[in-house]
């Protein structure tokens, strides 16, 4: 693959599942195949899946399932807050507005009270924070105002 912007050429892996309309790079030759080959044995049901670990699916209840969302991806590694364990990130259709969710897990509910005001502080743009009581989850929500050729964009995909 090149940039089409700044020229380089990145080496890389492209999968495609043609049965999902899906199409999957990573780069580097030795780590994308390796990287490649782990998502399709998940897709062929050779290995386990995420959403077979008992706290993904409760983690996608936070945004209310894994279907309707413009995106949605799973960062298994501490993202902006870098205390936490992983971070689900969807993107949802509002009127007129893009809504993105952070949800990110913390090792025990008590550790995830005690980050809201860390992540308060590295989600500014939040307009809403959610605590759950007895799961180990945070969740940060920002709104983007959809104009023009924005919202044309998101109606489309």
């Amino acid at each position: 693959m090149s940039d089409v912007i700044t020229g380089p050429i990145e080496l890389g892996c492209l999968g495609l599942f043609p049965a999902q309309n899906a199409v999957a790079f990573s780069a580097g030759q030795v780590a994308g195949a390796q990287a490649l080959d782990i998502a399709f044995d998940t897709y062929n049901s050779t290995i386990a899946q995420m959403i077979s670990f008992t706290s993904i699916p409760q983690l996608l209840y936070t945004v209310g399932g894994p279907q309707g969302h413009y995106a949605m991806g799973i960062q298994n590694f501490p993202g902006l807050v870098n205390t936490g364990l992983l971070t689900l990130i969807a993107v949802d259709p509002l009127p007129s507005y893009a809504q993105t969710s952070f949800v990110v897990q913390f090792a025990n509910p008590a550790t995830a009270k005690a980050q809201l005001q860390t992540m308060k502080t590295d989600y500014l743009t939040s307009h809403d924070f959610t605590v759950y009581s007895n799961a180990p989850y945070l969740k940060a929500v920002v709104l983007t105002k959809l104009t023009g050729l924005q919202a044309a964009v998101a109606q489309v995909g």
